[in-house]
């Protein structure tokens, strides 16, 4: 019933790039703003031509892998809280779960999580039917983390006529000369650690130094389409990787992981 009430309330509308609080990245040159907003008017139209409903079902988030994905590479991770996520933690199952069948989730979460999970299930829907010349699902990429001497594979959410897209939600866009209506900190906080890591290794796997960070608001369905240049961001991750591949724990996770995946094995810089 809620999600049926949200979809009639609802419009997927374009929000420009150049609208937005500026945040670490983003690119206002006026050739890049203006493929945005050519993607974003294109995009609008797509999504209003969707009849859209409620899915019948939604993916669990499971931390649980048999490989090593980009996402696995934005943090460390912390072995005693396996279910967050992060590269110890990825080595870690992917070791334990090789040639085995992950166990399905027991449980799904209630309330707001539950809402954001059918919220992204939606957006799943939606860009698995956008039929376009333009727009297109992308393909998987290989990234060569170095520092930690081995690639790892990832798909972008989408393609605009060759440029990788990759889709975030957020409560709410913060747009100049409005109120917002999420604290800048949390927003910010989120952009730098969520949405930056995987924008500059896809961009750099696919030679590139700027791609198109698709942002959907989850409370309105306000989108933009937002250019991004994460070159300083992954030169910090760099940093951080060299670091990691110090630590005796996991230089042994990793030296396990390749020793039973050779074909992710690259020389160690």
């Amino acid at each position: 019933m809620w999600f049926n009430n949200f979809l009639d309330e609802t419009t997927f509308s374009f929000i420009a790039p150049n609208r937005l609080k500026e945040m670490p990245g983003m690119i206002f040159d006026s050739e890049k703003i203006e493929i945005a907003i050519q993607a974003g008017k294109e995009l609008e139209k797509l999504f209003s031509d969707l009849d859209l409903s409620c899915p019948t079902k939604f993916e669990v988030y499971n931390p649980q892998t048999d490989h090593i994905r980009v996402s696995d590479l934005k943090k460390k991770g912390d072995p005693s809280r396996r279910y967050l996520g992060g590269l110890e933690n990825a080595l870690f199952s992917s070791i334990k779960y090789k040639n085995k069948t992950i166990p399905l989730m027991k449980s799904a979460p209630k309330g707001e999580i539950e809402k954001g999970h059918v919220f992204d299930e939606l957006l799943t829907d939606m860009t698995n039917s956008i039929h376009s010349d333009s727009w297109k699902k992308a393909e998987q990429v290989k990234f060569d983390c170095t520092e930690l001497g081995m690639c790892v594979s990832g798909t972008p959410d989408l393609d605009y006529k060759g440029i990788p897209v990759e889709m975030k939600t957020t409560p709410a866009l913060i747009v100049e000369g409005e109120n917002p209506e999420v604290k800048l900190r949390t927003y910010k906080s989120k952009w730098i650690s969520n949405y930056l890591p995987q924008l500059a290794m896809y961009s750099d796997a696919k030679g590139k130094d700027w791609m198109l960070l698709l942002l959907i608001a989850k409370r309105t369905g306000r989108f933009s389409l937002i250019p991004v240049n994460a070159q300083v961001k992954l030169e910090a991750l760099r940093e951080k990787w060299k670091e990691w591949a110090k630590e005796d724990r996991i230089r042994r996770l990793l030296e396990q992981y390749l020793e039973e995946n050779p074909d992710f094995d690259i020389e160690m810089a």
